[in-house]
């Protein structure tokens, strides 16, 4: 796992590998075959999005298995053929004796010569580029010992049971393959978000262990995408909190009165302003006007319905949602309200603190939700101007 500047956040010591090699910047996912330290590399690479597919995390997703002279002798313990990989700056094989043998003299698709059968196909890198060959050989002493007067026919059924040994044994090579083929579609899952990918390959060999490295990359980037996943909930939620009073704040309130209001559901809204807050800004100081705020706003949390919520609009001013009451019912429960406030005592100095008021209901005021704020910002003004005139 590398970050588009290089930096390596996760690798495995199974190869020892330039990471710039494979990261094809801005071509997106890419598998295939590269010449990389001198070998044949099995790759995959892909940059890394969030669960959306969106994101760009600036990092990119890379395995790959070299073709080496370990992982082609495994091919040859389980084949039983003699194997050799000829680039231009490197020759591996395991054995000797298909050395003696220069790939210029093979002739396309076999060659039987001194009790050997050989063999190779061409091996192209995803430009289209042939950058090797594999040669395969095996000794087989059969044809010889058979009677020189039917050799001509036997050499036919001979050699069609050695193509289709040979068709065999690539379709088996083809299974070796296919556990990495299996890694190149969970690394488009990735990119595309989806981390709930299962990967089961139990092998004790190279794939295993690049399975078993994957599988751990896998854990860290599906630990880091829920750590992200948190704090980005943990941001939207604080985006609707005031910050003093840790109640809801006014935009919360809108985007509440407008879903409400897209749904459909009735409800009533009620403006609150308290009465002489500032008088106590003023005589007792802001640090106490801010106490006084957060304890109105607990009072209120304690004393509403369960479902009903509170939201500082702005100074001490609050709002007040009540589901499902139309004005009639809303006046009640802001009645009840109001006169448990007056018996309130929130400081032992004498100034009083009380509220006024004033509601707006949906549908019947209003469908609108400035409208409906506005209708319930003007009762509540018209209720202090009231309350100052007595």
């Amino acid at each position: 796992l590398v970050k588009d500047n290089g930096e390596v956040i996760v690798d495995t010591p199974l190869m020892n590998l330039n990471y710039d090699d494979f990261i094809l910047k801005k071509q997106g996912i890419v598998s295939g075959i590269k010449i990389i330290n001198n070998l044949p590399t099995i790759f995959a690479t892909s940059p890394v999005f969030d669960s959306n597919g969106e994101k760009f995390y600036n990092a990119y997703l890379t395995f790959g298995i070299s073709i080496d002279e370990n992982l082609i002798n495994e091919w040859k313990n389980y084949l039983n053929f003699d194997f050799a990989i000829i680039t231009e700056n490197s020759y591996i094989s395991t054995s000797e004796e298909i050395e003696k043998f220069q790939i210029n003299e093979i002739k396309p698709p076999y060659q039987y010569v001194d009790n050997y059968i050989s063999a190779f196909l061409p091996i192209y890198d995803i430009e289209g580029n042939k950058i090797a060959d594999v040669h395969i050989h095996k000794y087989d002493d059969t044809i010889t010992k058979m009677n020189k007067t039917i050799l001509s026919g036997i050499i036919v059924g001979g050699l069609l049971t050695i193509i289709s040994a040979f068709i065999i044994n690539i379709l088996l090579i083809s299974q070796i393959i296919k556990p990495l083929e299996n890694l190149d579609k969970a690394t488009k899952e990735i990119s595309r978000g989806n981390y709930d990918i299962k990967l089961d390959y139990s092998k004790n060999d190279e794939i295993g262990h690049l399975t078993n490295s994957f599988k751990k990359m896998l854990d860290i980037i599906k630990y880091r995408e829920k750590i992200i996943t948190n704090e980005k909930q943990m941001a939207i939620e604080m985006s609707y909190k005031d910050p003093l009073t840790n109640i809801f704040n006014r935009k919360y309130l809108i985007e509440k009165v407008d879903d409400l209001i897209k749904n459909e559901q009735p409800f009533s809204i009620v403006f609150l302003d308290l009465d002489n807050f500032k008088i106590i800004n003023d005589v007792l100081g802001h640090k106490v006007g801010d106490e006084l705020l957060k304890k109105i706003a607990n009072w209120f949390i304690n004393n509403l319905r369960k479902d009903d919520i509170i939201a500082r609009y702005g100074g001490d001013e609050f709002c007040l949602i009540l589901y499902g009451l139309d004005k009639k019912d809303a006046d009640e429960v802001i009645q009840r309200l109001y006169k448990l406030f007056q018996l309130q005592s929130f400081y032992p100095e004498d100034i009083p603190i009380g509220f006024s008021y004033g509601i707006a209901t949906f549908p019947e005021d209003s469908k609108n939700i400035d409208k409906l704020l506005s209708i319930a910002d003007n009762k509540m003004y018209q209720m202090k101007e009231i309350k100052f005139n007595e």
